[in-house]
C-alpha cells in the first residue's frame, strides 16, 4: 500500500471517528444566565459601542485638524470621510454576518474565530 493509500485511509478513519462521535449525545449546558447578567452584558456591549463610534466619528475628525498637528479644511474632510467610512463598514459587516448565518453560508463557529 502506498503512502497516498495509507494517507487516505486514515483520513476516512478519522472522519468516520468523527461522525461517530458527533451522533452521540453531548451534556446538556446545565448553568443559565441571570436576566441581570444578560443585561448587564447587553448594556456594557450597547456602551462599549457607542464610545468606539463617538472616538472614531468624531475626536478622530478633530485630532487630524488641530493646531498642533498643522491640519487644514481639507484634511478635516478626509478625516471625516474616513472615519465615517468605518462607521458605515461596521454596520455593513455586522449585517453581512448576520445574513450569512440565516441563510447557513458560515458556521457561528468559523464566524467567531475570525473575530
Amino acid at each position: 500500500m502506498g503512502p497516498a493509500k495509507k494517507f487516505l485511509a486514515k483520513a476516512n478513519k478519522s472522519i468516520k471517528d468523527f461522525r461517530e462521535k458527533a451522533k452521540k449525545p453531548r451534556e446538556p449546558i446545565t448553568t443559565k444566565a441571570s436576566m441581570f447578567s444578560i443585561f448587564s452584558w447587553a448594556f456594557y456591549d450597547l456602551g462599549n459601542t457607542i464610545f468606539s463610534v463617538l472616538i472614531v466619528s468624531f475626536y478622530f475628525s478633530l485630532w487630524v485638524v488641530s493646531d498642533d498637528v498643522g491640519g487644514t479644511d481639507s484634511d478635516y474632510g478626509y478625516a471625516n470621510a474616513i472615519s465615517m467610512a468605518l462607521v458605515f463598514l461596521v454596520f455593513v459587516a455586522a449585517t453581512i454576518v448576520t445574513l450569512s448565518l440565516r441563510w447557513h453560508c458560515f458556521s457561528a463557529e468559523s464566524i467567531l474565530s475570525l473575530t
